[in-house]
């Protein structure tokens, strides 16, 4: 096995594709960061606010939107409201009908209307903003029973109502939780590929019949199944290394766990890739087989695993299917261990991942033992 080992890296090292696989999940986190960054920028809101009933609750009403600080308010007329949003320079309007206060005073809060282009998506947030508002004044309406004067007195109190707070500002680390989780989803990806590359080794040396000239020697399938997964899982971790050094020192990113945690996640997943690969290349009758295979299994799994989208993204179907993959497993252990540390559903994760490494490597074994007719390879 030392010997087979010795052979099979040297093979490995020769390969020129080898530099390319190492680096390429470098450009996952890239991505990964590039796309989160751009998100975690504090967007302000644009709204043209057209006030009709020109009342007190309606002045105040617009003084509260314009005192939010993600809120920038433009106050114009309602016959410029609607072009000024079709153009672009407003994200939205809000119109304050005539009656406004009417009907809050009347315990019938309305005369309130949401104008933008893309409908009710980009509104939903000023009318939940509004919403509370509005309810706080209708509740100062149902405890007045229609008296003006109770209504006046219990609202200014409400206005003058000052509140002692105390502030501690903390760290947000809920965006490099997700970016190390989508640079990780990238990752994993690649370490599929990866793998299948160098298991793409025993596939030239079954082509070239090298494969089977090794068996006449005093070889197993299993013992040279062993020997490409330790050299092969080596490689992978070294891979995995470098991905997260470079994530977590050139990038910045603070994946909320130890290195050393997700480092030995990975590995367990590298078996695993490794375990797929070689049921793949076990089973396939040639070359070109293998790689249809290769495509046809890594990308759509992943995708519906979450790896290359956010899986919340996906229908109800999709992610109940995702239990059945590797990949899913994992970014669930990762998010588990970000959220909660080191807990049961943790090692219950474990124990799942490596029992798809056992079922595979059984399989490759197997397969391996029964595929050794060198008729069987073209």
């Amino acid at each position: 096995m030392l010997w087979l080992m010795r052979n099979i890296w040297r093979s490995t090292i020769r390969s020129k594709i080898l530099p390319v696989y190492l680096m390429l999940p470098l450009l996952g986190v890239f991505l990964s960061a590039l796309t989160y960054s751009s998100a975690e920028d504090e967007t302000v809101l644009r709204i043209g606010v057209a006030n009709l009933d020109k009342t007190q609750l309606a002045e105040d009403a617009v003084q509260y939107l314009d005192g939010l600080s993600h809120i920038q308010v433009q106050m114009v007329d309602l016959s410029a409201l609607d072009g000024e949003v079709a153009s672009g320079r407003l994200e939205g309007g809000v119109i304050f009908e005539q009656g406004f206060s009417e009907g809050v005073h009347s315990g019938k809060p309305g005369g309130l209307q949401m104008v933008s282009v893309d409908g009710e998506q980009a509104t939903r947030h000023i009318k939940g903003l509004l919403a509370g508002y509005v309810n706080d004044l209708d509740a100062i309406a149902r405890i007045a029973k229609g008296d003006e004067t109770v209504f006046a007195e219990l609202y200014n109190q409400a206005r003058s109502k000052s509140v002692s707070l105390s502030g501690e500002m903390v760290d947000d680390i809920s965006a490099d939780q997700q970016k190390s989780r989508q640079s990780i989803g990238y990752l994993i990806t690649l370490m599929l590929f990866f793998a299948m590359s160098l298991a793409g080794n025993i596939l030239r040396e079954k082509e070239n019949r090298t494969y089977f000239r090794v068996l006449t020697a005093p070889i197993t399938s299993r013992s040279y199944y062993v020997s490409n997964m330790v050299v092969h899982l080596f490689v992978m971790a070294v891979q995995v290394i470098v991905t997260l050094l470079v994530m977590r020192f050139a990038f910045r990113i603070d994946g909320g766990l130890p290195l050393w945690q997700m480092f030995v996640l990975l590995v367990i997943f590298a078996l695993v890739a490794i375990s797929i690969s070689m049921v793949i290349v076990a089973s396939a009758r040639s070359t070109a087989l293998a790689t249809a295979v290769q495509s046809l299994l890594i990308v759509p799994t992943s995708l519906m695993a979450g790896c290359l989208l956010p899986i919340e993204t996906m229908p109800a179907w999709i992610q109940k299917t995702a239990s059945f993959l590797p990949q899913r497993w994992l970014l669930d252990t990762l998010h588990s261990l970000q959220q909660n540390g080191i807990s049961k559903d943790v090692y219950l994760n474990i124990s799942i991942l490596l029992a798809f490494t056992v079922t595979f490597s059984l399989l490759a074994v197997y397969m391996f033992e029964r595929n050794e007719d060198t008729r069987v390879f073209v």
